[in-house]
């Protein structure tokens, strides 16, 4: 069997499992023969434990079964379907992608947005994390017509808005000194990775998730500072964040029946306001002041653009 198809077998398993909870052999056996992965043939007990074993070793899930409750198998630790991981966002991906296979029919009826840009360049630089070398980078910026080089130790890699960003670090020569920074390079930007053969060592207490922890979005260096951002929610976006948090910081102070407060920790970056901005009437910046006298000057000066014309 095809490494592939084998995948979609396991993806199909986990998903039968999130949605009944608990479920016998036999049953999966019922849902499985409807199927068009199966050709109509039951799935064999040692393919079964086969599949229970690699789904542990690929993703972390663990199938346990219930003896006392009629010999059900379920998920035994379904908070990891949870949490924000690479693992977890692989099966997120593949779960749709089987969802799709199978249903050919609805080709033309589900409609995707188009993937990241520029994923070719993910290899390079993964190999460069992986290696711990630094890697020559050829970065455009709109405002020039060459494209300057830099080198910098890649330290992570982060997706946002269906874009790819690696964060490096830059070591520069100031006044007789060697001085360190980060950037975050867009990878639609980058028009040639080298690897390097040059060494760096990632710093032990390096996370990434606690790099970004205080921001939302890819821009992490315009000078704002983490502080408590108070927003008020109306309508049915209030609904939506109670269920999707914008941040992980994210805490609902207040909810009545037309709007509720969410209250952030993070630096209110360009990105954050942007998003605000973008939200229109929805979204309401209670505090701090200086941020939303911003969001009103954003506003207005918008509005002045339109009756200009």
């Amino acid at each position: 069997m095809k490494t592939s198809e084998r995948f979609k077998e396991y993806i199909w398993l986990i998903d039968l499992l999130k949605t009944y909870g608990g479920i016998t052999f036999e049953e999966i056996n019922e849902e499985w023969v409807q199927t068009e992965m199966s050709g109509g043939v039951e799935m064999a007990r040692s393919t079964f434990n086969r599949h229970k074993d690699a789904i542990e070793d690929m993703f972390g899930v663990y199938i346990e079964c219930d003896r006392s409750n009629g010999y059900k198998y379920y998920i035994g630790n379904e908070r990891v379907l949870e949490e924000d991981t690479i693992q977890t966002w692989m099966l997120s991906t593949l779960s749709i992608g089987n969802k799709i296979h199978e249903n050919k029919s609805l080709y033309g009826r589900v409609l995707l947005e188009g993937a990241p840009e520029n994923d070719c360049l993910l290899d390079d630089l993964m190999e460069g994390m992986r290696k711990s070398v630094k890697v020559d980078i050829g970065y455009r910026k709109y405002e020039i017509e060459t494209t300057p080089h830099v080198v910098i130790e890649p330290y992570c890699l982060k997706m946002f808005n269906r874009h790819w960003y690696v964060l490096g670090r830059l070591n520069r020569e100031y006044k007789g000194r060697t001085e360190s920074s980060f950037s975050l390079f867009a990878l639609d930007k980058i028009v040639s990775v080298r690897l390097t053969d040059d060494k760096f060592s990632l710093p032990e207490d390096f996370e990434a998730n606690a790099y970004f922890a205080n921001y939302f979005g890819a821009i992490v260096y315009d000078g704002t500072k983490p502080e408590a951002v108070v927003v008020r929610v109306y309508g049915n976006e209030a609904y939506e964040l109670l269920n999707r948090p914008l941040h992980h910081s994210q805490k609902c102070l207040n909810e009545t029946d037309n709007y509720a407060d969410f209250e952030y920790t993070l630096c209110p970056t360009t990105d954050f306001r942007d998003y605000i901005i973008g939200r229109g009437t929805r979204m309401k910046v209670i505090s701090p002041k200086w941020l939303a006298d911003e969001i009103i000057y954003k506003h207005m000066e918008a509005a002045k653009a339109y009756m200009e014309e």
